[in-house]
């Protein structure tokens, strides 16, 4: 297996524009992500 490991502080930054995303759906989609958290079923059930 992989493992990557980056260096704190070494990640490139770039804005939703410059990467042609919508910034307003990745918004919408960070925002639901975040209220979705621990609403699912837990790990190991089912």
């Amino acid at each position: 297996m992989l493992k990557v490991i980056t260096p704190a502080g070494s990640w490139e930054r770039r804005t939703p524009e410059q990467v042609k995303i919508d910034g307003v759906k990745l918004k919408e989609a960070i925002d639901f992500a975040i209220a979705s958290e621990g609403k699912g079923r837990e790990s190991g059930t089912g």
